[in-house]
C-alpha cells in the first residue's frame, strides 16, 4: 500500500510541476480535468530541476532529478493529446 501512496505523491508532484510550467492546463470551469497546454515539457523539466534545488518537500518526494524529469515525462505523455477540456467539448 505505501508504495502506491508514494507513486501517487510523485505523480501528483509531477502534475504540479507540469502544470506551473504551462506544459498541462487545467479547465478553469472543471478543475480536475487536465490536458495539454500547449508547453514544452522542457519547461516543465528546467522547473522541476529548479524546484528540487530549492524546495526541500520536493526531495522528500523524489529520489533524485532524473526519478523527478521521469515522473513529469510519464504524466505528461498521459495527459498530452487533448488540447481542450472534455468535458466542456461534450457541451458543445
Amino acid at each position: 500500500m505505501r508504495c502506491i501512496e508514494s507513486d501517487d505523491q510523485k505523480r501528483e508532484a509531477a502534475l504540479r510541476i507540469a502544470i506551473q510550467a504551462g506544459t498541462l492546463s487545467t479547465c478553469p470551469f472543471h478543475d480536475d480535468v487536465t490536458y495539454d497546454g500547449h508547453g514544452d515539457v522542457e519547461a516543465a523539466y528546467k522547473l522541476g530541476n529548479r524546484l528540487f534545488s530549492d524546495d526541500a518537500p520536493l526531495t522528500n518526494v523524489f529520489s533524485s532529478r532524473r526519478e523527478m524529469t521521469d515522473y513529469i515525462q510519464s504524466v505528461v505523455n498521459d495527459l498530452s493529446g487533448d488540447y481542450q477540456c472534455n468535458v466542456c467539448a461534450g457541451l458543445t
